[in-house]
């Protein structure tokens, strides 16, 4: 066996992963609904940067700027970054979010953007 390996090696066991208190919030939170989830997770109301990657034509970012408009962010300011190959644009939106439920409704509209490669 290797210096360093076997049951004494490092400060926590292999139950760790399964025992520790971020396993355990992670199965606690793993039966909440998503608004929920957030709601443990996230002190609002707070500003939560949105990544948003698309297509780089226009027409993604007309959509994105018409759900941001529908979801009640009429004036958001979007500055692109491109990929090299200008084949993507990237976009980080600040948005001020009130609750779970307002986070939830707002990871969905942005998802069903037609175009979108990422949204984190």
């Amino acid at each position: 066996m290797p210096p360093g390996a076997g049951p004494s090696a490092g400060a926590a066991g292999p139950d760790a992963l399964t025992e520790g208190p971020a396993a355990r919030l992670a199965a606690e939170l793993a039966g909440l609904p998503p608004a929920e989830r957030y709601e443990r997770l996230i002190d609002f109301p707070t500003e939560h940067p949105f990544k948003v990657i698309g297509a780089a034509d226009q027409s993604f970012t007309d959509l994105l700027r018409a759900a941001l408009a529908g979801l009640g962010y009429p004036d958001v300011t979007l500055r692109p970054r491109y990929s090299s190959g200008v084949n993507y644009v990237a976009y980080t939106v600040t948005l001020r979010v009130a609750d779970g439920a307002a986070m939830v409704k707002i990871y969905e509209a942005l998802g069903a953007l037609p175009g979108l490669r990422y949204l984190l």
